[in-house]
């Protein structure tokens, strides 16, 4: 995954493509990566189910979460936006499914255990500090601003 993260990082470098995220901007990219992960399970694993059902005990947050993640490409990217957005989610679930048949088994085993524990969750408000309770995902093409 690290030689993966570093060639998209030299692609998106040499392209210009790379966005500074402020710590209010990590949010909103981070709970799209863990949706792409569940959506992978549901792919990979057989869990659609489980992903429909958090899609829609959910769908409050994270249609604030796409609002907030879409006003962010705009500001970064302006009129390449949707272009920008479109790439960051198709590199996610590339990224995403290239570990999950990298270690299926180990996969859907950690998904299953997400699963269990996101749907146990019981306002859609709760997301939020769940997701930032998880381990930080690549964000590809995403960099953190410096703090000054």
């Amino acid at each position: 995954m690290a030689l993966t993260f570093a060639a998209l990082a030299l692609f998106a470098a040499a392209q210009g493509a790379f966005a500074c995220a402020k710590p209010e901007d990590l949010p909103p990219l981070q709970t799209r990566a863990f949706q792409t992960e569940l959506m992978v399970a549901a792919l990979s694993c057989g869990e659609s189910a489980r992903y429909n059902r958090f899609v829609t005990d959910f769908r409050p947050q994270l249609v604030s979460d796409g609002k907030a993640l879409q006003a962010y490409f705009k500001r970064e990217h302006g009129s390449q936006a949707t272009a920008q957005t479109d790439r960051f989610i198709t590199q996610l679930a590339n990224l995403t499914s290239e570990r999950s048949s990298r270690d299926k088994n180990g996969f859907c085993a950690a998904t299953k255990k997400l699963y269990g524990e996101v749907l146990a969750l019981k306002q859609p408000a709760e997301l939020k500090s769940f997701v930032a309770k998880q381990p930080a995902p690549v964000l590809p093409g995403v960099a953190r601003c410096a703090v000054n």
